[in-house]
C-alpha cells in the first residue's frame, strides 16, 4: 500500500496495462436503507441474491428501489499495483478487497490504486442510492434521476512506473 500511495503522491509516469482477465459474472445483493450501516458493514442483512453477466440500472426492475446494492466478483491477479475503474455508478461506491475497505468515490472519476499480492481476490462494491425513486410522488415523476447501481464498465490496468 505504501507503495501505491508513492506512485500517487510523487505523480511518477505509470503505463496503464489492460488485465487480459475478464470479469464473468457479478453476484449481486440487496441491504434495504436503514438495514445497512456503511461505517459498520455487515454482509448480513445484504440478500436476494442474484447472478449476472451484463450490469445494468437497478430501476429496470426495482423501480422503487433505494437502499444499497453489493456487487461481488473474484479475480486473479499478479504481484504489482492495478488501477481499478468502475466506469459509472448510480450515486456512491465503496471498494472492498477481500473485506478490506479500499476507498469510497461519491463522484466520478469511481477509480481506486491497489497494491495486489498474487493470488485470487474477491472485489466487493457496494452503491447507494438516493430515496427519489422510493419517496417519488407526482412532482417528482418529472425529475431526471440518476441510475442505480455499478453500469461500468469495470476496468482493471496494471500500474507500471515508465
Amino acid at each position: 500500500y505504501g507503495e501505491t500511495q508513492a506512485l500517487i503522491q510523487e505523480e511518477v509516469q505509470v503505463e496503464k496495462l489492460p488485465m487480459d482477465a475478464e470479469i464473468k459474472e457479478w453476484k449481486i445483493t440487496y441491504a434495504d436503507a436503514a438495514a445497512y450501516d456503511p461505517l459498520y458493514p455487515d454482509w448480513t442483512v445484504f440478500d436476494n441474491e442474484k447472478r449476472v453477466q451484463k450490469l445494468y440500472n437497478i430501476v429496470r426492475e426495482q423501480p422503487r428501489y433505494a437502499g444499497f446494492v453489493k456487487y461481488e466478483t473474484e479475480l486473479e491477479f499478479e504481484e504489482g499495483d492495478y488501477e481499478i475503474d468502475l466506469g459509472y455508478v448510480g450515486e456512491d461506491a465503496v471498494l472492498y478487497i477481500d473485506g478490506k475497505r479500499i476507498g469510497e468515490r461519491i463522484h466520478p472519476p469511481y477509480r481506486f490504486v491497489y497494491a495486489a499480492e498474487g493470488a485470487s481476490h474477491i472485489l466487493e462494491i457496494v452503491t447507494t442510492s438516493h430515496l427519489g425513486y422510493k419517496m417519488a410522488d407526482h412532482f417528482s415523476s418529472y425529475l431526471s434521476m440518476q441510475p442505480v447501481g455499478l453500469l461500468g464498465p469495470v476496468t482493471i490496468c496494471k500500474l507500471q512506473k515508465k
